[in-house]
């Protein structure tokens, strides 16, 4: 569930109400100062900026941290910024591209590029895996 960062209690952000989200400068230090319980900070998508992003779920064992066979070859195709998912068994890419301005989702695979909020936890994957 998305937060805003500034409020001293956890109120919802939404995805159709730019007034809801903040800065990463701003989310930061909400976040090094206790505010919340975050698992990770949530980029806006936009159709204004120019990325997608790819979610892969129970793609990963987060006991031996292995990745299954399609999800690594999505991975390394797409060459983007990868990190894990916050639970670990998903695992997330950004790529810069473009869709059209509805997601896409098939079994385990979602791809979106606006009206969604993704999740950045900074655990990253190097590329190739």
């Amino acid at each position: 569930m998305p937060y805003q960062s500034r409020t001293k209690t956890l109120i919802a952000a939404k995805i159709n109400d730019p007034s809801t989200w903040y800065s990463f400068g701003a989310t930061i230090t909400a976040y090094e100062f206790g505010r919340g319980n975050f698992d990770g900070l949530m980029f806006a998508l936009t159709v204004d900026d120019p990325f997608v992003f790819v979610d892969l779920d129970h793609c990963r064992d987060p006991q031996t941290g292995h990745i299954e066979h399609l999800a690594r070859t999505y991975i390394n195709r797409l060459a983007g910024y990868t990190e894990l998912s916050p639970s670990g068994t998903g695992v997330h890419v950004f790529v810069r591209g473009r869709l059209p301005d509805f997601g896409r989702k098939k079994g385990n695979f979602e791809v979106y590029s606006s009206a969604r909020f993704a999740t950045m936890t900074g655990h990253r994957l190097e590329v190739p895996l």
